[in-house]
């Protein structure tokens, strides 16, 4: 046993060597893509913040708080494209080779966002070599593009790795997993106040990508399988059944199955999934409220792209921090003495904690005469707890629901709820801005109203929990 598996199996007892060696390399795939994600999520903010309408290149003063929450509501628009076509080859595409290719197209559109911002100058400033529309637009592509990434390239990597991992060791195995994309996500934030400038930021982003695809494409090529967990990766969809039966369809048939099968239609007809899209969502609400509160001080604060980049990467390290030692600490001590209900239900009771927390600051204090620093550093304080509870407890326990699912749903209403559905809930932040923005309401007004999301999401907690603790305990799937 190699001094890697030796501390892994110091943290991880449970684990068998096989689950060792497999969780390892899929966790180091993980650390690239989460590192990498995170980075560029990062230069994301200070692109629309300080590099897509700039006041220096003529746009109005605050064009930046205006745009911010519009591009949420448009994300959806693309990200829905994304996904409708990823979901054209779940069933023909071996699920590694389709991972992987969706790697590498990314690779490649962020590859040209790197050239483009390498030759761009400083345009925060007003000193670029293009004109003002054309770096807007060049930066809303870009923007559009990460949040496609983010809907798409965590999610559909939990989802290969659903595909080949059972009840069981799933739960001795994914709390690695998230610890070492904690561990990417903090090395590549810190990358981030290192290199300050978009360009290398996208760079490192890119590098880590291609990285991710060769680990990979070793771990298919040399890490063997059970026989159970072969079977279940290889468990035809009912979609493929029936295309094997060669029995002749209608053209009305073919269209109503097509749209039965979709992964919307599979959420609204089954209450087990719905409440799982409502646990792998509404937090997004709560997140986007909080989030650009955030980014309103900040802006004003650190106005060029290096000060935007050097606070970026010390929030993303604040909030990795809290991931990975959480993730390495407490997170599998809750997972073995507590049951998927309580798992669930403990992170929104805490979301409420810190809301409730950010309404009675900002009832106690004067915005006009408080220190804008104050406010951030309660802010992103608030927000590094939620993001960081939320990425080592809620995500891993939320990807336990998909176990007694079948194939067709894993593959088809995970991958619209955790990339479109997510995208949605974001656009629902995003009005919620929008209209605060409009009002110059508060930063109260969208802490109050996502009370009332907690609430529902609570509600969802409990009853999916309860099912799918059945649904274990009876060895049953969800068709």
């Amino acid at each position: 046993m190699t001094l890697t598996q030796k501390l892994v199996k110091y943290f991880y007892p449970n684990m068998t060597d096989a689950e060792v060696r497999k969780f390892s390399i899929l966790g180091l795939a993980f650390f690239m893509i989460v590192g990498a994600y995170w980075g560029i999520r990062l230069a994301k903010n200070t692109l629309v913040w300080t590099s897509i309408v700039p006041e220096k290149l003529g746009w109005a003063k605050g064009a930046a708080g205006i745009l911010q929450p519009q591009l949420k509501i448009a994300a959806p628009v693309v990200i829905g494209l994304a996904v409708g076509l990823f979901s054209l080859f779940t069933n023909k595409v071996r699920r590694d080779k389709l991972y992987c290719g969706l790697l590498t197209v990314f690779a490649v559109i962020f590859g040209i966002a790197t050239i483009f911002y390498f030759t761009a100058g400083d345009i925060a400033a007003g000193k670029t070599l293009f004109p003002a529309p054309v770096v807007k637009w060049i930066g809303i592509t870009t923007f559009l593009m990460i949040e496609s990434f983010g809907s798409l390239g965590p999610v559909m990597f939990w989802a290969f790795v659903n595909s080949l991992t059972l009840d069981a060791s799933a739960k001795r195995g994914y709390p690695l997993v998230g610890a070492m994309g904690g561990i990417g996500a903090i090395i590549f934030s810190a990358l981030v106040g290192i290199f300050q400038s978009n360009w290398l930021i996208l760079a490192s982003g890119t590098a880590a990508f291609v990285a991710a695809i060769m680990i990979i494409r070793y771990f298919v090529k040399h890490v063997p399988r059970d026989a159970e967990a072969e079977a279940k990766l290889n468990q035809p969809s009912p979609t493929e059944k029936e295309i094997k039966t060669g029995a002749p369809l209608s053209f009305g048939r073919k269209v109503w199955g097509k749209l039965s099968n979709s992964g919307v239609i599979l959420i609204l007809k089954n209450p087990y999934v719905l409440g799982v899209t409502l646990i792998s969502t509404l937090y997004e609400i709560v997140s986007q409220v909080v989030d650009y509160q955030m980014h309103s001080v900040a802006s004003g604060i650190y106005p060029s792209e290096q000060a935007m980049n050097s606070f970026e990467s010390k929030f993303g390290m604040a909030v990795n921090s809290v991931l990975f030692f959480s993730s390495l600490l407490g997170i599998p001590q809750l997972f073995k003495k507590l049951n998927t209900r309580v798992l669930l239900m403990l992170y929104p009771l805490i979301t409420t904690g810190v809301i409730a927390t950010l309404i009675l600051y900002n009832l106690g204090i004067d915005i006009s005469t408080t220190a804008p620093v104050a406010v951030l550093i309660v802010t992103a304080t608030a927000l590094a707890l939620l993001k960081g509870v939320g990425y080592s407890l809620n995500n891993p326990v939320k990807e336990i629901l998909w176990l007694p699912t079948s194939k067709n749903i894993k593959f088809k209403s995970k991958g619209w709820i955790d990339a479109f559905g997510a995208r949605m809930a974001k656009m629902g932040g995003g009005s919620i801005n929008a209209a605060a923005a409009k009002i110059k309401a508060p930063a109260t007004f969208g802490y109050y109203i996502s009370l009332g999301f907690i609430g529902v999401w609570l509600l969802a907690a409990a009853y999916t929990g309860a099912k799918n603790m059945r649904l274990i305990k009876k060895n049953q799937i969800i068709q």
